[in-house]
């Protein structure tokens, strides 16, 4: 399921899917980092490659999948509390079609009663008869 948000100031429209728990799974820090979650970057590399570092090396082979799967199902909690607490706010999926559609629709939440000139076809321009003897020349 995809979970939309809008930006009130902007229109624009961020989607967070499934891909993000994959993306944090096998990218982990550096995913973190690329949201703007530098503590939990650390933490991931600590938690990684810390038991590693204190005791053998094979504790590395728990330790990093257990993290990348610990992150890969925290990071929908923790990307929609990051985008609530900067203002923006969920959108219904029937109001916004897809992160494409990026500003065009600054309130697309509410009901738009009538639109006026959309849709209407552009008058035909004539067309001279020096422009059509030239054309077959």
């Amino acid at each position: 399921m995809a979970l939309k948000f809008r930006n009130p100031a902007d229109g624009d429209v961020v989607e967070i899917t499934r891909l993000s728990c994959v993306a944090a799974f096998f990218l982990g820090p550096l995913y973190l980092l690329a949201y703007g979650f530098a503590w939990h970057a650390l933490a991931w590399t600590v938690l990684a490659i810390g038991p590693a570092l204190i005791w053998k090396d094979s504790a590395l082979a728990f330790s990093l999948p257990a993290t990348c799967l610990l992150y890969s199902l925290m990071i929908h909690p923790l990307l929609i509390a990051k985008l609530r607490a900067n203002g923006w706010l969920p959108a219904r999926d029937a109001a916004v079609p897809s992160p494409r559609h990026r500003g065009y629709d600054a309130y697309g939440d509410a009901p738009v009663a009538q639109r006026t000139g959309v849709g209407r076809p552009l008058p035909p321009t004539p067309r001279s008869a020096a422009n059509d003897s030239e054309s077959s020349a």
